[in-house]
């Protein structure tokens, strides 16, 4: 890898740093701790990132003969339009297997990488055709949750489509399987990371009743058989990630552990007397 300082996109290059400027804008000194809208704060983040994958995308496919038929989409929380200040980035490489050379796909993914791990950013990748997205979430719970975010962030749009499609239509099929693993995986993860609510040191991601159960709840709608939440749900997963966002804030890195000794600053920016 080369050092940050010969990434070639300013964009990339300067993304850490202007996704947690972004995060420290504003305190918890008005109207709740949101002197700037955290969720509007959220969407220029993800903006923000998009825009720098959309540059990086035009260099790293400049030298196919044609962009049809490939594409780079996002998933988890990029994907979900709530990233973090200092949240991973989770992208997949979908093509069609067909139109470009395994090569020329692998060089593309090359030239998107290396730049995005140079710039110091935390990164979940893969490259994947359109059939090994639905043979991958067949068999792996995680990443058929995981892909039922997919969005498009630069290239064929066609492509990520079909992606979507196929991998949702998939689901709703798999409907009465996946039911008891999705209850099953609910409960080793309550066991291994306990209950948010009454945890001292709260993982807000993986513990019982946190962000990492809202997406659950949210492929369970997908599927059909239960309705979304809306209401209650929907507001304290905003403000779970309201904690996590000013959690990275304070903190400058990726966590979403909320520990002792970050909490009284975490809460001071939300607005709240103490921790």
């Amino acid at each position: 890898m080369t050092g940050s300082k010969e990434v070639p996109h300013l964009r990339v290059r300067d993304l850490r740093r202007s996704r947690l400027e972004l995060a420290a804008a504003g305190t918890g000194d008005d109207d709740g701790g949101r002197a700037l809208d955290r969720a509007a704060r959220r969407s220029d983040g993800v903006r923000l990132v998009d825009d720098a994958l959309t540059q990086l995308w035009r260099e790293a496919t400049s030298q196919l003969r044609t962009t049809t038929g490939i594409a780079l989409g996002a998933v988890g929380s990029l994907g979900r339009g709530d990233l973090g200040p200092a949240s991973d980035l989770d992208l997949l490489v979908v093509h069609d297997g067909r139109t470009h050379a395994a090569s020329d796909v692998a060089g593309v993914a090359e030239r998107l990488w290396y730049p995005i791990w140079d710039a110091g950013l935390d990164l979940d990748h893969a490259v994947r055709t359109l059939t090994q997205c639905r043979t991958i979430a067949s068999k792996d719970l995680p990443a058929a949750v995981g892909l039922l975010d997919l969005r498009l962030v630069a290239g064929d749009p066609a492509v990520i489509h079909r992606a979507q499609s196929a991998v949702l239509a998939d689901w709703r099929d798999s409907t009465r399987r996946r039911l008891p693993e999705l209850a099953s995986a609910a409960r080793r993860r309550a066991e291994r990371h306990g209950e948010l609510a009454y945890l001292i040191e709260p993982d807000l991601k993986e513990a019982r009743g946190g962000l990492r159960d809202a997406t659950v709840l949210f492929a369970l709608a997908a599927t059909w058989i239960a309705d979304r939440p809306h209401g209650a749900v929907d507001e304290s997963y905003a403000f779970l990630l309201d904690v996590r966002d000013e959690l990275q804030a304070v903190t400058g890195r990726h966590t979403n552990r909320l520990l002792l000794v970050d909490a009284d600053a975490v809460a001071g920016r939300l607005g709240l007397a103490d921790a």
